[in-house]
């Protein structure tokens, strides 16, 4: 009984020096750089397979929830930004090892945005294409291209 009594007090002191060294490895800030850098990564890549692993025609995710997730994703990008920037301001880091970081971060918020603006061309190019074809047949377009009258 004493044999299980000291094996649960060692047990329960292991666990709590554990968690304490982890809550100290998640406050380091060379933890947190990559926590945002990861964070970052994933971000972009899955905007991205919005369009290479289910093509925005074939997939049922519409354009509104796609620009909702860009924005999403832009948004917690430039949060990440300013985050970092703490963090290299606050360790009084090599201004060269953060700067790169952060470049990093805003060139992916540059594909974000050359995401969103290529998905809204895509639409005006689509819209523009049936006003054309409605009018090469005939069809009298009164607002929007989706309402489609004779003449």
């Amino acid at each position: 009984m004493k044999k299980l009594i000291f094996l649960i007090i060692i047990l329960a002191i292991g666990a709590v020096a554990g968690y304490w060294q982890y809550q100290k490895y998640l406050q380091n800030p060379e933890t947190k750089m990559i926590r945002i850098v990861n964070d970052t990564s994933l971000r972009v890549t899955k905007a991205l397979l919005y369009e290479t692993e289910n093509s925005i025609e074939n997939s049922k995710i519409t354009y509104k929830d796609l620009f909702e997730n860009l924005e999403i994703h832009y948004g917690q990008v430039n949060s990440n930004i300013s985050e970092l920037g703490e963090i290299v301001a606050a360790q009084n880091m090599n201004r060269e090892k953060g700067g790169i970081l952060i470049k990093y971060l805003q060139s992916t918020q540059q594909v974000l945005t050359a995401e969103y603006d290529k998905y809204q061309k895509s639409i005006e190019y689509t819209n523009a294409l049936k006003t054309v074809r409605l009018q090469e047949t005939g069809m009298a377009v009164s607002g929007d291209v989706n309402s489609k009258q004779m003449e």
